[in-house]
């Protein structure tokens, strides 16, 4: 399992080198914004996030030709503050 760590803020998200990971909003729900080792960003829209970070399924990169296919685990996905988007909790 590929651990992904947190985006240092959105001042670093445009140069932070990939796999990082922040939250956001989409349509209203809580969601999570991937980059991947190659630059490339996705969401994690339709994925369940355990408390402890697991994302279920496995990430793939949406860019066509990236070949970027994990399974991932969110670093400090715990410790996000509650204003912070956390996704659906898997059961």
């Amino acid at each position: 399992m590929d651990r992904i760590p947190k985006s240092r803020g959105p001042e670093f998200w445009e140069n932070e080198p990939g796999p990082v990971w922040r939250g956001c909003q989409m349509d209203g729900r809580r969601a999570v914004h991937l980059k991947c080792p190659s630059g490339h960003i996705g969401g994690l829209y339709n994925h369940a996030i355990l408390k402890d970070g697991e994302v279920r399924p496995s990430v793939v990169c949406p860019e066509p030709g990236c070949t970027w296919h994990v399974w991932a685990k969110l670093e400090d996905w715990a410790a996000a503050s509650p204003a912070e988007p956390k996704g659906q909790e898997a059961e």
